[in-house]
């Protein structure tokens, strides 16, 4: 696209707002990367803590982990004082 301003121009057929450039008359939607990221570590965390399968939830095994690969590389804060035992 141009870097013009967008104006709204509907929704897709998934109820996304569509967006088109005055100047160029180019159409796109815009990406919610923190939807997105959201929707991954729920489903990471779902796998790890709850042993779900990869494949349901996702399409597949596979798209699983390409999509949730970015979680291995989240650090967690030392914990110094625990408030409850944890069970395993």
């Amino acid at each position: 696209m141009c870097g013009r301003k967008l104006v709204k121009n509907g929704t897709t057929s998934a109820g996304r707002t569509r967006w088109r450039c005055t100047t160029c008359g180019a159409s796109s939607t815009q990406a919610r990367s923190d939807i997105t990221g959201k929707a991954e570590l729920r489903a990471f965390l779902s796998w790890l803590l709850d042993f779900d399968k990869p494949g349901e939830l996702a399409s597949s095994a596979r798209t699983f982990r390409r999509d949730t690969a970015w979680c291995w590389r989240i650090e967690v804060p030392p914990h110094h004082h625990r408030r409850w035992p944890l069970r395993w």
